[in-house]
């Protein structure tokens, strides 16, 4: 039975890594993916300064990822340079064994049937195969939260297990400290599991936390001798998350107070700037974390119908079908990929895990639960973006093989009242996925693209690119922007001067408060 499970989860773990290589392959001819713009330069810069030995961080991490850059720089070091291609062969990889214990805990909880098909869903999900060939860390951080349940659930709750659990999610935190929330709720998770020794294994789990995030505490130490468990940047995360301009999902603010946030480059640069003149004095990084965490409070206290409405508006992007990406866009990839464009996403995966969710006892549950709990708490308390989301993925996909195979055992068995709700439920689940609330651009990556062909001199490259920008979104001027500074190069003035008209005419008819916020995003 044991080897028969091990063929299964070997199965689908190849069936991840066909699909995600297919996918890599589809867009490894594009510059962009060779050059990528964005997000990830940050990363990628610091991993290159780091396995040149600068191994202490230059100041406190603000980053989204203390240990990112580490794992990029090993990958350097062994690659001897900037190997794009190992690293995301390593993300792929990574996520391919996610598949495969995605398939080991879902068998254990729900039997081989339900396995199977949790496994293969994680394996063809479209959105776990854009991230896990990304230069990003969301496959490390799904990798440890799964490992960590599996380690929770796979035998007695000794305390040296939930020490190790402990240690898995720690090191999970310290990709995408986000998770950090969920701290206080895998302890009681750990506790909840036996009758005997409740407070020990709590204190075993936090233990493990504890030292799999002393690392990056030392390091944030060395760096600036103040004691900063994983980064400086929750304050500010906070802050675009409450304050007057805040929607459900990412928005740059047009200003802070009084203050209008006008200039380019890092968004942390800026706010940090704006916390320097308020305040009429330089600040160090944690002061002006903690002067964004006040100034969110205070919007909170004074707004809360506001608040109410925003946690509202984040609960329903939480399970709506759009995918809010940041560093690399989802739909884009989905334009150049035939591989990604055929896979299902998360309207899909939501409707099948409701089923899953309403057969049985979800207390039984709560290990399965904890990570997106989590998940969805890093939502209400920040904004929606994909990449928050995903952590609770490989355990949706968990109950929707449950759900699926729930209702095939409910038909064979003719448990008509079972049926009924599972079709309540995953109807309630369409409805909620379904919605529309924001419509795909995807005109800032063909910018991107088209700034990469420019850099390139691949002129006519170019101007396709910018030209499809401009398709994808008429409202913004940066398409006829880049394409007067493509006529430029072509010496082509007058096509020149009409782009930049076209650009003018867009810009007139916005509001200060917009301009002032694609400043700040340094567009």
């Amino acid at each position: 039975m044991v080897a028969e499970g091990r063929r299964v989860e070997l199965a689908v773990g190849l069936a991840a890594l066909v699909l995600r290589l297919l996918h890599n392959g589809a867009m490894m001819g594009l510059p962009l993916y060779q050059f990528p713009l964005g997000g990830h330069v940050a990363f990628l810069d610091e991993a290159e300064r780091i396995a040149g030995g600068a191994f202490v961080p230059g100041r406190p991490f603000t980053e989204n990822s203390p240990l990112f850059p580490y794992l990029l720089a090993g990958v350097f070091f062994v690659a001897g340079g900037r190997d794009l291609l190992l690293v995301r062969l390593a993300g792929v990889a990574a996520d391919c064994v996610t598949a495969a214990l995605v398939t080991r805990l879902a068998t254990r909880r729900f039997g081989t049937l339900a396995g199977a098909i949790a496994g293969l869903l994680y394996a063809g999900y479209g959105p776990a195969v854009f991230f896990a060939a990304e230069l990003i860390y969301i496959p490390y951080a799904l990798l440890l939260c799964t490992a960590a349940v599996v380690c929770l659930t796979g035998g007695p709750p000794t305390v040296r297990r939930m020490l190790a659990t402990g240690g898995l999610y720690g090191l999970a935190t310290g990709f995408m400290p986000s998770l950090l929330a969920g701290v206080p709720l895998l302890a009681l998770v750990v506790g909840l599991q036996g009758r005997e020794q409740r407070v020990r294994r709590g204190v075993a789990a936090l233990a493990g936390v504890a030292i799999a995030i002393a690392p990056v505490t030392a390091l944030n130490y060395a760096a600036s001798g103040k004691l900063v468990l994983l980064t400086m940047s929750s304050g500010h995360a906070f802050y675009l998350g409450h304050n007057p301009q805040a929607r459900a999902g990412y928005y740059l603010p047009d200003r802070v107070g009084a203050v209008q946030a006008a200039n380019r480059g890092s968004i942390f640069d800026s706010m940090h700037r704006i916390a320097d003149e308020t305040a009429g004095r330089p600040m160090p990084d944690d002061e002006v974390s903690g002067f964004y965490f006040r100034k969110a409070w205070e919007h909170v206290t004074s707004e809360p119908a506001a608040e109410l409405g925003l946690a509202a508006s984040r609960l329903a992007a939480f399970a709506n079908w759009y995918e809010a990406t940041t560093y690399a866009d989802f739909y884009f990839q989905r334009e150049q990929s035939a591989w990604l464009r055929m896979l299902p996403a998360f309207s899909l995966l939501f409707v099948l895990a409701a089923l899953g969710l309403v057969q049985g006892s979800l207390r039984r549950e709560l290990p399965l639960l904890l990570v997106p709990l989590v998940s969805l708490a890093s939502v209400l308390a920040f904004f929606y973006l994909a990449r928050f989301r995903m952590p609770a993925v490989p355990f949706l996909c968990c109950f929707a093989g449950r759900g699926v195979a729930g209702v095939i055992e409910g038909v064979r068995e003719r448990r008509a009242g079972r049926l009924a709700a599972s079709a309540l439920a995953a109807g309630l689940a369409l409805v909620a996925a379904s919605r529309t609330m924001v419509v795909p651009d995807t005109s800032n990556e063909w910018n991107k693209l088209g700034a990469v062909h420019l850099a390139l001199k691949q002129y006519a490259e170019a101007e396709t690119a910018f030209q499809r920008a401009a398709a994808a979104n008429p409202a913004s001027p940066y398409p006829y922007l880049n394409l007067a500074r493509l006529h430029d190069a072509t010496g082509a003035t007058d096509r020149a001067a009409e782009a930049r008209a076209m650009a003018q005419a867009i810009t007139a008819g916005e509001g200060d408060g917009e301009r002032f916020r694609r400043a700040l995003a340094g567009q």
